[in-house]
């Protein structure tokens, strides 16, 4: 089993906000591995990361200054979710790709899971599981 989400963060400013937004992916599987007694409710990803930085280009930022913002920036929103956060809840919900991707150990292992001892465990716990 697995969960998938796409989480929004809310940055707020005296004038206007800023919305964040990334995707992340538990596997129950690894996570009962390396969990332990912090993991208890299911509440922590495996992987994930920030729509700017799965392109590329560093943080993403949409600004609602006023009302009239809204809709273009959810529209905006919806275009990244169908264009890449979709895309990478499917590749990532999958325990081999997991696998694969963080054996790698360079930069973009370390984009989806950017602390060094977990990473080592998520992959010595999908090795495990997928024997």
């Amino acid at each position: 089993m697995c969960w998938q989400s796409i989480h929004l963060a809310i940055v707020q400013h005296p004038a206007d906000f800023d919305v964040v937004v990334d995707a992340a992916v538990r596997l129950d599987v690894i996570q009962a591995r390396i969990g332990g007694a912090t993991d208890r409710r299911g509440h922590q990803a495996t992987i994930g990361c920030e729509y700017g930085n799965l392109l590329g280009t560093g943080q993403h930022r949409w600004t609602v200054a006023a009302a009239s913002d809204v809709d273009s920036v959810a529209r905006d929103i919806l275009k990244a979710c169908e264009s890449t956060l979709f895309h990478f809840l499917e590749t990532y919900s999958d325990l081999e790709t997991v696998y694969e991707t963080l054996m790698r150990e360079d930069q973009y292992a370390r984009l989806l899971m950017p602390l060094e001892d977990v990473r080592k465990a998520i992959v010595v716990a999908a090795e495990a599981a997928m024997k």
